[in-house]
């Protein structure tokens, strides 16, 4: 905590130098993630919750300290706490990445979430002593590690196919548009396919792009 107020100190140096008026709201607040806290430790803080306002799990210190606590574990299941229950421990973890896992495969959210769990379970592997709960975490992780890669090794593949029909699209009829290469590019692999076969037959630029006014 010591951190939040060096910072607030350097905040208001800052403000009397330019000079600036800088208000309480101004300060930014300090946001502490724990996977559990003891109820007495919160009391301790003196802590409070408004459910109403932000739900269960989250715990606010003291006005003037200007700091919240999360107990990630007893946060509310819901998509919009997933991210904080990917941060916590045991089975509260495990039910959070089973829900990254059911996802859409197109799913932003999910690319973004499956390339983190590859780098966490390649630092978790490298360890020369691995906890049971880290052990079982790796395992969980696995499936989602090997889907990555062989998604991965898809996107390649299909890059190099987009690339090498760009390249004899090139050769026939000489450079292409900024726009035929982008409508190329939005292509799905099986309308790629059926171009790489109709190109054969294109006379010149209008086959082409009528050609595309079609299947894009």
């Amino acid at each position: 905590m010591s951190k939040v107020y060096d910072l607030h100190n350097e905040l208001i140096r800052q403000a009397k130098r330019e000079p600036q008026k800088l208000t309480d709201s101004d300060l930014p607040n300090l946001w502490i993630l724990t996977p559990t806290l003891a109820a007495q430790t919160l009391t301790g803080f003196g802590a409070i919750t408004e459910i109403e306002v932000w739900g269960s799990g989250v715990y606010l210190l003291p006005a003037l300290q200007k700091t919240a606590i999360i107990v990630i574990h007893q946060l509310p299941v819901t998509p919009a706490t997933l991210w904080l229950r990917l941060l916590g421990k045991g089975n509260v973890q495990a039910r959070a990445i089973e829900e990254v896992a059911a996802l859409p495969t197109d799913s932003p959210y999910r690319g973004n979430a499956l390339d983190l769990f590859s780098d966490l379970r390649a630092i978790l592997s490298s360890k020369p002593d691995i906890e049971t709960e880290e052990r079982e975490l790796i395992m969980q992780l696995s499936p989602l590690y090997l889907e990555q890669i062989r998604s991965a090794e898809q996107r390649g593949m299909e890059q190099g196919e987009r690339e090498l029909i760009i390249r004899l699209l090139t050769k026939r009829m000489g450079n292409l548009s900024s726009s035929v290469l982008d409508q190329i590019q939005l292509l799905p692999v099986a309308k790629l396919e059926e171009l790489g076969s109709a190109l054969l037959d294109f006379q010149g630029m209008e086959d082409l792009t009528m050609w595309l006014a079609s299947n894009s």
